[in-house]
């Protein structure tokens, strides 16, 4: 497995950090942490809930759904897109 540029990831080195990911952000949903802003092509890691898991993602698009914003995010580990609705 290659990672970008000259670095190269091992499967086992990716799975490591990709646990330790998910040990971090579970501890940290429960002081719920959020971005300030979000905006268009930003960075940033969402709960899947049909992996189950925290994921590294991209932000596609943000719409307005009458009481919340419905974010279209692309998960970069996964080359898969998901919804994710938030309150604010």
């Amino acid at each position: 497995m290659k990672g970008c540029g000259p670095h190269v990831v091992d499967e086992i080195e990716y799975k490591k950090l990709n646990a330790e990911m998910n040990q971090f952000y579970d501890k940290a949903c429960e002081d719920e942490v959020k971005p300030i802003t979000l905006e268009k092509d930003q960075l940033c890691v969402v709960f899947s809930e049909e992996l189950k898991c925290w994921c590294r993602a991209v932000v596609k698009s943000i719409m307005y759904c009458a009481d919340h914003y419905q974010i279209e995010c692309f998960l970069v580990d996964y080359a898969k897109y998901t919804f994710v609705k938030s309150k604010e």
